[in-house]
């Protein structure tokens, strides 16, 4: 059993790793991740807010933070657009 949070976030992070490889990232459910890290599909929203968050928290997308209130500094559109603009070499 994963008691610490930063243990736990990694356990749900390296399942989504493992159903992203397999099924790609749109085509995962967090259900899928959740059976995966063997722990209950609502455990994974206690930690992140979506899918999303989960593939920025991988990626180490540091500055992206959401609070427990659900208040974001920076909004995923922002993180997406400039994911994209360094994979394109803009």
């Amino acid at each position: 059993m994963v008691a610490n949070p930063a243990e736990k976030k990694n356990l749900i992070r390296q399942a989504a790793i493992r159903a992203f490889s397999h099924k790609g990232f749109y085509n995962t459910r967090a259900e899928e991740i959740a059976r995966e890290a063997g722990i209950a599909v609502g455990t994974i929203y206690n930690y992140f807010v979506s899918k999303e968050e989960i593939l920025l928290s991988i990626f180490g997308a540091s500055e992206f933070s959401v609070g427990r209130e659900g208040q974001r500094r920076y909004s995923l559109r922002h993180e997406r657009q400039r994911l994209v603009r360094t994979d394109s070499g803009d």
